[in-house]
């Protein structure tokens, strides 16, 4: 009969008391030779289960009085199992669950061989953090995207050819769970092919204590030619004590090349009623890869970027961090939306032509002050300076670009921190050549760190073009530390007649603030009142769903609002973004386009966007932020459409 302590202590007269109560008595299933039980075997369920030295193989969902691995023992689940619906292992403990030094509970290489959410052919998988496309331009849709859910991973990590992902295991223990061994989910890579994504690892407890490996990595690279996988996903709950002494982390898998290394994953961490804390560590890798954090709805956690995470937007989205808790970026990592922003713009780039030869020359974009002029000394004819535009109290628009040659300005980084954000990486929204620096909006409690806000703009593209102008930056806290700097330089050009202007950066209290609000269709205080519905089929067009999004705006409101539209299901890759600017007449785009663009709005008037032709299934994104510049009032907004 298993005994269990119960301990009663109190003060006063009353003496502090310790005794026994039986626990209800089970057998004992010992497991000495290799065993494999089936998601539908229940023979060992609700009982206590020691394996001593083999494999423990359970697929689907189970239910334990008790589990203990000792002697080198293994638990694991069959490759790409699913029943009804979950991936690989779940398994409910009743009280403890134990796995001894030496012992562990591995599910590498157990997820899909091929295919699934993150596979893309020809490429590494993602999962957590994307895998690459072997060039420094990687995007989300260019390799496969990643999936799953951070706070409660459950999917398997996606494969490649002779790759294998990462399993799923997901362990609900109502008494100590105690890993003194290992708990893998990593990729497995084959002799050749690209790499695999890492798996997902969930385990709750009401004490969780490790000191073994815990890890959902992606695979290396196999050779000099192919692609590593992207992490994978971990989370680990306690309802009373978390105790770690290891560092649980899911690195993206190292390439043969440094264009060819894979991102990070997610690590999520939660002890009792406190907020959890997000982790993106990519362990010193560095990548072109990214981790993507799209922000719909505000993260109830901490935030924390180390270890080389690189995180960024979307081409043509803002990039919204939005954190209930602390954000911290340590040395080495960043936040980088470097030539994310606009092709066109507000301060788009002009140019001139030479007629002696034909050449084109272009003038610098503008943004926080105004580009550099193009042409000039020695040929003749001159491209305009890009303009100014955006708010230096509250800059929230992209940086312009130089659209006949693709080229683009930074993007622009809203960051809503409702505690300290620690910056010692990067936050940079650099423009790209001859373009404009981006914009940085920071509220925080507290600013603080040692490293410098980027938002310069970009150096002359040809020997005569003009350089991008600085962009716009504006940090609000109450306190924001001394060693805290700002770039919003201009970019470098050949004389100062091709060099830009300046752009801005203010420093100062918070304004009084509303939060965010995300993911319905209904008027915001403040700001926008949207809609969308279907509108009658053109009779000449092909036929299809047509969409329609209605703003109305009210007087005193600044609006920014960035509009993305994906044409079929599948990863979410933005094409062809503009920078639109509405002066006083609505916009409407072809029918069929697909698009993305932002654009600032100020006064009253209704502001119509048409897309045509959008099949069952086809997204339509927004983002927007609002600030009411009586009060000060700035509200942060986000919905998406699945039509």
């Amino acid at each position: 009969m298993a005994m269990c302590p119960i301990k009663l202590r109190s003060t006063g007269l009353l003496v502090a008391a310790s005794f026994f109560v039986a626990r209800a008595s089970s057998s004992q299933v010992v497991i000495t030779a290799d065993r494999h039980v089936g998601s539908t075997d229940q023979t060992i369920d609700g009982q206590d289960v020691v394996v001593q030295g083999a494999t423990l193989t359970m697929d689907g969902r189970h239910r334990l009085r008790s589990l203990r691995l000792t002697q080198s023992a293994t638990l694991t689940h069959t490759s790409g199992i699913q029943y009804q619906g979950e991936d690989g292992l779940v398994l409910d403990v009743d009280f403890d669950l134990i796995v001894e030094s030496g012992s562990q509970v591995d599910v590498t290489g157990r997820g899909l061989p091929r295919g699934g959410p993150g596979w893309q052919s020809g490429l590494g998988a993602s999962h957590g953090g994307l895998s690459t496309s072997g060039g420094t331009g990687v995007e989300q849709g260019a390799t496969g995207p990643v999936f799953g859910s951070f706070v409660r991973p459950r999917s398997f990590g996606s494969g490649n050819f002779r790759s294998v992902g990462g399993g799923a295991v997901a362990l609900s223990c109502g008494g100590l769970a105690e890993f003194e061994g290992s708990l893998r989910a990593d990729g497995l890579n084959g002799s050749s092919g690209h790499g695999a994504a890492g798996g997902s690892i969930f385990v709750e407890a009401d004490t969780l204590r490790w000191t073994g490996r815990i890890s959902a990595h992606g695979t290396d690279a196999a050779n000099g030619i192919t692609t590593a996988g992207g992490g994978g996903r971990i989370a680990l709950v306690a309802r009373k004590s978390l105790e770690g002494d290891t560092i649980v982390q899911a690195l993206g898998g190292r390439g043969s090349s440094a264009t060819s290394a894979a991102a990070a994953g997610t690590v999520f961490l939660r002890e009792g009623t406190q907020r959890g804390t997000l982790i993106i560590d990519n362990g010193g890798r560095s990548s072109p890869a990214y981790t993507p954090l799209t922000m719909w709805s505000k993260l109830d956690a901490n935030l924390v970027l180390r270890g080389s995470a690189f995180v960024r937007n979307r081409v043509g989205l803002a990039l919204l961090v939005d954190v209930a808790g602390d954000l911290t970026i340590e040395a080495g990592s960043r936040i980088d939306a470097s030539g994310r922003g606009s092709a066109m713009g507000v301060g788009q780039s002009l140019r001139c032509r030479w007629s002696y030869n034909g050449s084109y020359y272009y003038g610098g974009a503008g943004h926080g002050g105004e580009g550099g002029t193009g042409g000039g000394s020695g040929v003749s004819c001159g491209a305009p300076r890009g303009r100014t535009y955006d708010w230096d109290l509250f800059p929230i628009l992209p940086g312009s670009g130089v659209v006949q040659l693709g080229l683009r300005g930074g993007a622009s980084i809203v960051v809503n921190c409702g505690g300290t954000a620690t910056v010692n990486g990067a936050i940079q929204c650099g423009g790209g050549p001859t373009s404009a620096g981006g914009s940085i909006l920071m509220f925080a409690e507290r600013a603080l760190g040692t490293s410098t806000l980027y938002a310069r703009g970009g150096s002359n593209q040809g020997y005569r073009d003009g350089s991008g102008a600085g962009g716009r930056i504006a940090v609000y806290a109450n306190e924001i530390a001394s060693t805290l700097k700002y770039d919003v330089r201009a970019g470098v050009a050949t004389n100062s007649v091709r060099t830009g202007r300046g752009g801005t950066f203010i420093t100062g209290l918070p304004p009084k603030r509303a939060g965010s609000r995300f993911g319905q269709s209904w008027p915001v205080m403040g700001g926008p009142s949207i809609e969308l519905r279907d509108l009658p089929t053109n009779s000449t067009g092909p036929l299809g769903r047509l969409g329609l999004v209605s703003l109305r705006e009210t007087t005193g409101i600044y609006n920014w609002l960035v509009v993305g539209f994906q044409k079929l299901p599948g990863p979410v890759f933005y094409v062809n973004p503009d920078i639109l600017y509405f002066a006083a007449t609505p916009f409407s785009r072809k029918p069929g386009d697909e698009w993305s663009g932002s654009f600032g709005i100020a006064g009253t008037r209704d502001v119509v966007l048409e897309v045509g032709d959008l099949p069952t299934g086809a997204r339509l994104y927004l983002q927007w932020l609002s600030i009411d510049e009586s009060s000060g009032i700035a509200l942060t907004h986000g919905m998406e459409w699945k039509l």
